[in-house]
């Protein structure tokens, strides 16, 4: 008897509309894994030259940058020093002789703002009594034993003395040349004196 063929399944028809299905994937190749390997001394050796010679490159670079910043700052112009100003003041004075002060007459009341306006009467009577042995010789000279001078005058800014008036003795002539030779401390109005002498002796 004939035997049956197997029966083979009828293709699905696809649905329409639908995307055809897509191929599979293939399998992903395996990676090896990198095998670690130790550097030999040699090559080790060729790693630090060559890191050194980077680290001399840089350095020169540095270098060589310096210098021709030195060199370009060198080479600026430098600022021309500004001459000292002058003074206008001593240049003419320099230029122009001062004038040298005219010297005041002597008694004319104005010796110096730091002179007193007067003598006082000590020193008056302190310049008389220096004196008294001159006036002395005077009157014993003119062969009186013992008398009172009084002796009036005025005492000049200068430090003379002037319209001398001389009583009481007989050597008036006398007693006013002492009197007017006499030097009173120097001020700036002067001052009248009369001044009583007693003469003994």
């Amino acid at each position: 008897a004939a035997v049956p063929a197997e029966a083979v399944p009828a293709a699905v028809p696809a649905e329409p509309g639908a995307a055809p299905e897509a191929p599979p994937a293939p399998a992903a190749a395996e990676v090896a894994p990198v095998e670690k390997r130790e550097l030999t001394p040699a090559e080790k050796k060729k790693l630090e030259e060559a890191r050194k010679k980077r680290e001399e490159e840089r350095k020169a670079a540095e270098a060589a940058k310096a210098a021709a910043a030195a060199a370009a700052k060198a080479a600026e112009p430098k600022p021309e020093p500004k001459p000292p100003a002058q003074d206008i003041n001593a240049l003419l004075g320099a230029a122009v002789p001062k004038a040298e002060p005219t010297p005041k007459p002597e008694g004319s009341g104005d010796a110096g703002s730091d002179l007193p306006d007067e003598p006082t009467s000590s020193q008056v009577n302190k310049a008389v009594l220096k004196k008294q042995g001159s006036i002395k010789n005077c009157v014993t000279g003119a062969g009186e034993g013992e008398a009172s001078v009084v002796v009036s005058f005025t005492v000049t800014p200068s430090g003379g003395a002037s319209g001398i008036n001389v009583s009481g003795t007989g050597a008036t002539g006398c007693v006013s040349g002492v009197v007017s030779g006499i030097s009173f401390p120097k001020s700036k109005n002067g001052r009248s004196v009369r001044i009583v002498l007693k003469i003994t002796p």
